[in-house]
């Protein structure tokens, strides 16, 4: 058995804009998991925009949606079914400024030993869309299909005798979850 506990700190739904609704949601979540990251508990918030009208009650889009786990954020907008299935019919997001140190300590060590000693001010931006509609849970169909960009603004990076200054990243990438080995990655810069 898992032991899971949300404590939901504050909740605010405002539908004075009907049939579009904002929502806010703090909440903060505590599991045994969580030492497996070196976290004692997890907060985390929803904010954004849910459009959902009564004509079409298993449908909601989710307008600029910025969700928040720890100090990670996310970047979301998607419209959902729910009519046979939980269906993904269009979905974009942006990841900003995901700290490469925060995310190596949060990592567990196994994972990670082998950069111990690792000096970097890195940030990790990613963005994507949803190619085609997916199907959570769809054991035929796979993954989902998602398209776009990953960057890597100037940083520097010591590891040892190693050492880059100025080290710059960009791709553009296509993960294919229906057929993985056809998923791509294009380089577009390195320095």
């Amino acid at each position: 058995s898992l032991d899971v506990a949300i404590n939901i700190d504050n909740v605010l739904l405002n539908g004075k804009d009907a049939p579009c609704y904002n929502l806010k949601v703090e909440a903060n979540g505590k599991t045994p998991m969580l030492g497996f990251v070196n976290l004692d508990n997890l907060p985390i918030s929803l904010t954004g925009a849910i459009d959902w009208n009564r004509k079409r009650p298993l449908s909601v889009a989710l307008n600029d949606f910025t969700v928040t786990v720890d100090s990670l954020q996310a970047d979301v907008s998607a419209s959902i079914d729910f009519k046979d299935s939980i269906g993904i019919n269009e979905l974009t997001f942006t990841l900003n400024e995901w700290d490469v140190n925060y995310l190596l300590h949060r990592a567990p060590e196994e994972y990670v030993s082998a950069l111990k000693g690792l000096d970097t001010d890195m940030k990790i931006n990613v963005s994507g869309r949803l190619k085609q509609p997916y199907v959570v849970g769809d054991t035929i169909a796979g993954l989902p299909v998602l398209a776009g960009q990953i960057e890597v603004p100037a940083c520097h990076i010591v590891k040892g005798d190693l050492q880059f200054n100025k080290f710059q990243f960009a791709a553009d990438y296509m993960f294919d979850g229906r057929n993985i080995d056809a998923s791509t990655l294009d380089i577009t810069k390195l320095i």
